[in-house]
């Protein structure tokens, strides 16, 4: 079976161990995993124990239901059920060891070979005002389409701007 040098085929969970054989190493929840090794010399060449070692992931990959890695032209990245905003890289994210709760719009970008984390507070922007300048910082980075305006606020951000007096619409 031959496989194409795609970004597809990459060698997400997969490692080359010096002793002629692969690893398969995967975690998922906080202490479970599955690990296995898949020797040249049982596959009968390296070519073969590295398919074998493909079709075990992607078993496990789906048996698990973890997020497949997408390739956006930019990088890898993982378009995950948990994402709400729709778009790749960019997060409602919530700080709540604070007093009040901080809640803001992030996206993390590679700038000079290291992630940076671009944030911006809906307390101070806004909820559209703080999108726009999160997806400008990232339409900014990765030369891709970030749409103009936010899905529609989660009802649980609704109670919140209401608590705090916090204006949506800005």
């Amino acid at each position: 079976m031959s496989r194409p040098n795609t970004p597809e085929t990459e060698l997400r969970y997969i490692t080359r161990m010096p002793d002629n054989l692969w690893r398969v190493w995967i975690t998922y929840g906080k202490k479970d995993f599955e690990q296995i090794y898949f020797s040249d010399k049982k596959y009968s060449g390296k070519k073969k124990a590295l398919d074998a070692a493909i079709l075990y992931r992607d078993r496990v990959l789906a048996e698990h239901k973890i997020p497949v890695r997408i390739y956006t032209g930019n990088g890898f990245c993982v378009k995950h059920k948990n994402n709400k905003s729709g778009e790749i890289g960019i997060t409602l994210d919530v700080d709540d060891r604070g007093n009040p709760t901080r809640v803001r719009w992030t996206t993390r970008n590679m700038v000079n070979g290291k992630q940076r984390t671009f944030a911006r507070s809906i307390r101070k922007y806004g909820y559209i005002g703080s999108w726009q300048l999160v997806a400008g910082i990232r339409r900014a980075h990765t030369k891709m389409d970030v749409t103009e305006t936010p899905p529609s606020p989660p009802g649980w951000l609704k109670r919140w701007a209401k608590k705090y007096n916090v204006n949506l619409s800005v």
